[in-house]
């Protein structure tokens, strides 16, 4: 069947042959592989047919997904990287304003160049608009997502986390357990890296996953009210409101 797509495509036989032995048929790893030689140059459009610009023996592919989600990644410039790191940062979905507020401003003066530009290379893709008529976009998927993440160093990513949470408690709408997530990542990846937190960053962790956690409690979601007031409590343990509250989700 894949062999039959590749030559409605317009795609050399020996191409097909090649990414099909080495992703096994995987349909996500067939299309990085192909994308990876498209990004390359290895593969170019020649009007309704694609043609191969090196020998197809001396082609080295990854040997799995994530190894060819990095690779590319490492072959997009130095400004689309830093773009796709940040919305990395933010989650599986992003809004064009919390990247633009994680990114230096001579980036974020071009970042609908580079949004679009990530999206020709299908990394990432728009996906209306959200809150205030804010654009929305989305990981093409969430392997690509964790790929760019892992990129990030961990003083920057809690650097970027307060930031986005920063940016977001601004927004309209109730946040607390997104703003939650991400001070609380902020907050582990300070501790990891042997720094000293700030008393009031936890707190407002502990508030936010609080707030989401009695807001749960109330409309009887009580496994969310447990898991985020667990959260809190790991936090603030020795807040015994906190405790008395989670024992309520517990019994619940």
């Amino acid at each position: 069947e894949v062999r039959a797509i590749g030559r409605e495509l317009g795609l050399p036989e020996a191409i097909v042959g090649r990414v099909l032995d080495a992703s096994e048929g995987n349909p996500l790893f067939l299309r990085e592989l192909l994308r990876l030689l498209v990004d390359d140059g290895v593969l170019v459009s020649d009007g309704d047919r694609w043609t191969v610009t090196v020998e197809v023996d001396a082609i080295e592919l990854p040997a799995s997904v994530h190894a060819t989600i990095a690779a590319r990644i490492e072959q997009l410039g130095a400004d689309e990287r830093t773009v796709l790191q940040a919305a990395a940062v933010v989650g599986r979905h992003f809004a064009r304003g919390a990247v633009a507020a994680l990114l230096p401003p001579v980036l974020a003066d071009r970042l609908d160049a580079l949004l679009s530009s990530l999206h020709r290379r299908a990394l990432g893709d728009p996906e209306g608009t959200g809150w205030d008529d804010e654009r929305m976009f989305r990981f093409h998927h969430a392997l690509i997502r964790d790929a760019a993440y892992r990129r990030v160093l961990k003083e920057v990513r809690a650097d970027l986390h307060v930031r986005y949470a920063d940016w977001l408690i601004l927004r309209p709408g109730e946040h607390d357990e997104v703003l939650g997530h991400h001070l609380g990542e902020a907050i582990g990846y300070r501790r990891e890296l042997g720094e000293a937190v700030d008393p009031g960053l936890v707190d407002r962790a502990a508030g936010h996953l609080a707030t989401a956690g009695r807001r749960a409690l109330d409309t009887d979601d009580v496994v969310s009210a447990a898991s985020l007031l667990g959260r809190a409590l790991e936090l603030t343990p020795g807040d015994v409101v906190l405790l008395r509250d989670r024992a309520e989700a517990l019994v619940a």
